[in-house]
Parts: C-alpha cells; sequence; structure tokens
C-alpha cells in the first residue's frame, strides 16, 4: 500500500532558486533519459537546450533545480539522498506503460551507483481513475506489459464497455506497480493525495 503524502500545497514550498540554475524537460511521451549538470544550466528556461525527447532528467550536481511540466500526467520524482542524486521524470501514459520510471531507476544505479533500497519516489498529483477514460487500443498496450492481477488494479472496464470498448486507467496505481517491479521498496514510496483533474483544475 503506498504512502500517502499531505495535499500538494503542503508538500511543494517556495524555494528561492535562481532561473540559471534550472534545467528543464523537452517531454514528447518518451521514456527517454539524460544525465544532466552545470553544463545545462538555464535550457529550456533562458537558452536553448541541445537536446531533445527528453522525458526524465538526473543529475548529482548540486543547486540544479530540476524542472518539468505537468497537466493530468505523473510527475515521478527520485531520490537517491546517500549518493545525492535526484531524478524528475514525466510519466503519461506511454511513460508510464513504457515504465520510464524502471528506466529512471536503471539509470542511477549504472551512472551514480544508487541501489534502490536507498531510493525514495514521491508519485505526485495525476488524473485519477475515475476520470481517466482510454480506449480500448490503449487498455490493450497496458494488457500486454502488466500481469493479470495488476491488470485488474489498473484497468477497469467502463459501464458501457460492451458498446463503447473503453476503460478507466489507473496511472497512479500503475506508477506504484512500476515502482515496487523496479526494487523499491513500499515504505519508500509516497503518493499525493491530490487528483490533478477534481483538485487542481483552475
Amino acid at each position: 500500500t503506498p504512502i500517502k503524502s499531505s495535499a500538494a500545497s503542503d508538500v511543494y514550498k517556495r524555494q528561492d532558486i535562481p532561473v540559471e540554475n534550472m534545467v528543464y524537460t523537452k517531454q514528447t511521451h518518451t521514456t527517454n533519459i539524460k544525465i544532466v549538470d552545470n553544463s545545462n544550466k538555464g535550457m529550456g528556461i533562458i537558452k536553448e537546450r541541445n537536446y531533445d525527447n527528453i522525458d526524465g532528467i538526473i543529475t548529482n550536481t548540486n543547486n540544479l533545480c530540476l524542472v518539468s511540466s505537468f497537466a493530468d500526467c505523473i510527475p515521478v520524482t527520485l531520490v537517491d539522498a546517500k549518493k545525492g542524486v535526484i531524478a524528475a521524470l514525466h510519466s503519461g501514459w506511454k511513460g508510464t506503460v513504457g515504465n520510464i520510471s524502471q528506466n529512471g531507476i536503471e539509470c542511477m544505479k549504472e551512472s551514480f551507483g544508487c541501489n534502490e533500497a536507498d531510493i525514495i519516489a514521491f508519485v505526485g498529483p495525476g488524473i485519477c481513475k475515475n476520470c481517466y477514460q482510454v480506449s480500448e487500443d490503449v487498455a490493450i498496450e497496458f494488457m500486454k506489459v502488466y500481469s493479470a492481477e495488476e491488470t485488474e488494479l489498473i484497468l477497469t472496464p467502463d459501464d458501457d464497455n460492451k458498446y463503447t470498448g473503453k476503460y478507466h486507467l489507473d496511472l497512479i496505481a500503475a506508477n506504484y506497480i512500476n515502482l515496487i517491479n523496479a526494487g523499491l521498496l513500499p515504505h519508500n514510496i509516497y503518493v499525493a493525495d491530490a487528483v490533478s483533474y477534481t483538485h487542481l483544475t483552475l
């Protein structure tokens, strides 16, 4: 069972970080990961990026702020305090079924010597299962990569599924499953209790 965190407004606190120290993903719904450092400072914020198609960024550089943007997709943040490594991952349905979390964790291990047992994950606010309806072709993509038991947790046929072929998809649960399957410990996974579609819509 994931640990429920407080609402997003309590989790995110204002930080005095200069824009020059920020680096921004180039999100195109891939599972691609890039390691960034001081040479990438300001990219996507105040200067052009020298990369494309990057939905996850990782660094061990102090005072470098990783920036991603989200609507209903799932933010996944990974932290290894022992190694001083952080990751910001953008996980929409394509990133989730493609398992960008696994890619990020493997990159942390291979590039910085991180251990799964030391990695803490925060699954941020995203769209909930009740609000997220997908077509049958999307549902089938998840059925291909998740076990039957996992599929039962993340996919529920719509009430009119017999006629529409649509399902309700739980991206939050799918990302939690991805993190568990990647070796993270359950007590190191925190899940926001805010839903983007209902709680964060202006």
